[in-house]
């Protein structure tokens, strides 16, 4: 899709980036689609959904104030 005008590239870039979260940590909805391609590809029904995910760096740079810090930074940058 070719686009020349700038407003109407501004109006989908916007309605894109108000879809996102702030933190990247994944959506239910992430999770339940995941589950089930899991379960119907892989035989993962006995798996609990969570475990399909390794969100421990994202937690520990949460914790951390990381994440904070540099939405905050590219706030400011704004």
């Amino acid at each position: 899709m070719k686009m020349s005008d700038v407003h109407e590239m501004e109006k989908h870039f916007d309605a894109i980036v108000g879809k996102l979260q702030i933190k990247p940590y994944p959506t239910p909805q992430a999770l339940a689609a995941t589950y089930e391609v899991a379960c119907e590809e892989y035989g993962a029904q006995d798996l609990n959904p969570l475990a399909l995910w390794d969100m421990h760096w994202v937690k520990e740079l949460d914790d951390e104030g990381f994440i904070d810090a540099l939405i905050a930074d590219m706030s400011a940058g704004c």
